[in-house]
């Protein structure tokens, strides 16, 4: 498939879910998800071009910016307790119920449990800060509190991916 015919499908999808989003009052998030997977599986688009590849990582990064910008750092240290309960929470205890699982029921290596149950316990920052925005939530106490506690869950993850991949050694304590 040429990388046009691709880009044409590609494009078209998004304004499809961006309009169907729209008119039946769904997060285009979830839209545009549901229209990748229908793309990639059942018009095999393919999904390792470097314009692909280019766009889901200035797409991922904008938004992580973006919903970093929106935390309010003051209501952020005023309900510091709160959002780290909640960020926390959400973060660990699906962790320890999909190790668990993983490992326990069905079997997998202690590495492949580790990998499988911090991929699965996190939440998309970016999904999330479409939503709250396109709902309006954004502006509001609550919302504001939802973005707080999912930065926490998203620093928690990142945090547990570094060290589950670092290597750690003599000369990384130097650097």
């Amino acid at each position: 498939m040429s990388v046009f015919l691709a880009a044409t499908i590609f494009f078209t999808l998004v304004f499809l879910a961006s309009l169907i989003s729209v008119r039946f009052g769904i997060a285009a998030a979830v839209c545009e998800i549901t229209f990748g997977v229908i793309a990639g599986n059942f018009f095999n688009v393919p999904n390792n071009l470097p314009f692909t590849a280019f766009l889901a990582s200035f797409g991922s990064i904008y938004l992580s910016f973006q919903a970093g910008a929106e935390v309010d750092i003051d209501l952020f240290k005023k309900h510091f307790r709160e959002a780290l309960l909640i960020g926390g929470a959400a973060f660990f205890v699906p962790f320890v119920f999909e190790f668990i699982a993983a490992y326990y029921l069905l079997g997998w290596t202690f590495d492949a449990s580790e990998i499988a149950a911090i991929a699965l316990s996190t939440t998309s920052l970016a999904v999330v800060y479409a939503v709250l925005v396109e709902t309006g939530l954004s502006r509001t106490a609550f919302g504001k509190r939802l973005m707080a506690a999912t930065f926490v869950e998203d620093a928690l993850t990142a945090i547990f991916l570094t060290l589950l991949f670092f290597n750690f050694n003599v000369y990384s304590l130097f650097l």
